[in-house]
């Protein structure tokens, strides 16, 4: 099940960043930022996207992936950085996700809670 609704989020943020004018780059488009690679330490973020210059990363979790150290971990680092990061996630995690990112003082820019 945690396939099909990661699947699902990833999807829907991929159309709600482009309907808002966001182009979605991969780590091969021209316009991906060099520097990620090395401040994620090689790990791909789930969606970077680009508008007017600016970029911003979105992390797409499950109920499963929250409490994992590795995300808390993906969250300092691109809180930490010059990118914005917006997580996106079921609604019925939302408020245990939040509730980490302030444990951790996480800064989160929008928070996508999707209705599966």
């Amino acid at each position: 099940m945690t396939g099909f609704v990661y699947y699902t989020i990833l999807c829907r943020m991929i159309k709600k960043y482009q309907s808002q004018g966001y182009e979605i780059v991969t780590g091969k488009h021209p316009d991906y930022p060099d520097d990620i690679d090395h401040l994620l330490h090689s790990y791909r973020p789930d969606l970077v996207a680009h508008r007017n210059g600016s970029y911003l990363i979105c992390d797409v979790e499950t109920v499963e992936t929250i409490d994992m150290n590795e995300t808390i971990k993906h969250w300092e680092l691109i809180s930490n950085s010059k990118y914005s990061l917006d997580v996106a996630l079921p609604i019925n995690c939302y408020e245990h996700a939040r509730s980490v990112a302030q444990k951790h003082q996480i800064q989160v820019l929008n928070w996508w809670k999707v209705l599966i």
